[in-house]
């Protein structure tokens, strides 16, 4: 009984993705996400390797 229950619900679950999949607004969004992604992706490695932190030195007071 509860397993034909959660079955059910999954199966529902799945045809609703699968409806989503199916318009062209989903497909267009996930692309945008992918590629962004990848733009932060790169750009951090890059900006890591390229540009190290500088080295700060402070002189110390004297009274």
């Amino acid at each position: 009984m509860i397993l034909d229950t959660i079955t059910t619900r999954i199966r529902i679950t799945y045809q609703n993705l699968r409806n989503l999949s199916k318009e062209n607004y989903f497909k267009i969004g996930a692309l945008v996400f992918l590629i962004t992604l990848l733009s932060f992706g790169i750009g951090y490695l890059v900006g890591r390797d390229w540009f190290p932190a500088p080295i700060v030195i402070e002189k110390a007071d004297q009274r």
